[in-house]
């Protein structure tokens, strides 16, 4: 049996020593987070009585622990909309589409919230087209999946020569498959970036001409409103209204974003 070259061995002990290097720092890190004393659950037992600021404030230290999952954003939003912040319930809610892009009562309540609200400008958000199927997430995964699937056939066509003739088309096919994937990974990506990624927090919020107190105002967002982020500058933001195509920059404090 012939033995591994050395760096090879080097390598793959390297290799092994960072896997078990990062399993350690999970499990350190979840035992940390249960030293917390709040669970998803105590969090659900807080909505269930009626206590929505304690229940608000569980789920917001769980996503502090590094927890975060549709279920938790979209319970956090029924807190938030029964204590009376209905744009904080937008926002989760909003959340909570990004991570489960086909959960059909996440959508129905945003469609309700929006209705009630009068929230109007992020009404495409609702389009269940086939590219919002995945997440940006999923959909890069995919790609991903594709590339080292090609690459490794590749790498075994060179090891191997004499597999080219079985595994020939295999690679073609494996090849245009990830590109087809990375093509709709960066489609995807675009397709969420056109789509409002930031929530009005306050009433009666001005957006102005510069990023300046004393600038102009532009327009006035109500609290609720959703907005396409466009450009940044130290403490302010450009906001633009999707719906009449109107920007102005605003303080980053009053909104909220749907990817922290």
């Amino acid at each position: 049996m012939t033995s591994l070259p050395c760096s090879t061995m080097m390598r793959l002990r390297a290799w092994i020593l960072t896997v078990w290097t990062l399993l350690s720092l999970s499990c350190v890190s979840t035992g940390l987070r249960a030293e917390s004393g709040i669970t998803f659950d105590s969090a659900n037992h807080l909505l269930a009585a009626g206590k929505y600021d304690e229940a608000s404030k569980a789920y917001e230290q769980l996503t502090r622990d590094g927890q975060t999952s549709a279920a938790i954003e979209r319970n956090w939003a029924q807190a938030c909309q029964q204590a009376g912040q209905p744009a904080l319930a937008l926002l989760h809610l909003r959340r909570a589409a990004v991570l489960a892009p086909r959960d059909a009562d996440v959508f129905a309540d945003l469609k309700v919230l929006r209705l009630k609200l009068g929230v109007r400008s992020g009404a495409e958000t609702d389009d269940r087209s086939w590219i919002r199927w995945l997440s940006v997430n999923e959909w890069g995964w995919l790609a991903l999946a594709g590339v080292w699937g090609w690459c490794g056939l590749g790498i075994t066509l060179k090891l191997r020569p004499d597999l080219r003739t079985n595994l020939g088309t295999s690679f073609a096919v494996t090849g245009a498959a990830a590109t087809l994937s990375t093509l709709l990974a960066i489609l995807a990506w675009y397709d969420f970036q056109s789509l409002p990624n930031a929530i009005v927090l306050k009433s009666d919020t001005v957006l102005r001409q510069s990023p300046l107190d004393e600038s102009r105002p532009s327009f006035t967002a109500p609290a609720s409103a959703e907005l396409r982020v466009r450009d940044t500058r130290p403490g302010w933001v450009m906001g633009e209204d999707p719906g009449s195509g109107r920007f102005g920059w605003v303080p980053q404090q009053q909104l909220g974003y749907v990817v922290p």
